[in-house]
């Protein structure tokens, strides 16, 4: 509830505190709203706009590092990619002579598994 009975902002009313004395504490601005303004309003409330205007100017959140899985890094794409092999045409001629001799994309398949696991 940000507006009191009379219909001012005690939002407005903690920020403009808040430019002449950004390190006030909430006690200080609960203090300086009731002599100045009469109006009431708890310390925690206080606390709370002072927080949330810090990071609506741009103040950062120190501590906390994020949860959750860490983002991937740069070096893993590159290893995929260096791991990946273009090939010619006589690659591919010799791939579809491979296919047609073992009967189908499939036998070939298992062909290669079989030769990569003999080859360790």
């Amino acid at each position: 509830m940000p507006r009191a009975a009379g219909g001012v902002n005690k939002t407005k009313l903690i920020a403009e505190y808040l430019k002449s004395s950004a390190d006030a504490k909430a006690t200080a601005i609960v203090q300086y709203l009731k002599e100045k303004h009469g109006v009431t309003v708890s310390p925690a409330y206080a606390s709370t706009i002072k927080s949330k205007l810090k990071t609506k100017s741009g103040a950062k959140k120190a501590g906390k590092a994020r949860r959750g899985r860490p983002p991937k890094s740069a070096a893993k794409p590159a290893a995929a990619a260096s791991r990946t092999t273009t090939l010619s045409v006589e690659g591919l001629l010799a791939a579809r002579d491979l296919v047609a001799r073992a009967g189908g994309i499939d036998k070939a398949k298992a062909a290669l598994e079989l030769l990569a696991r003999l080859n360790g």
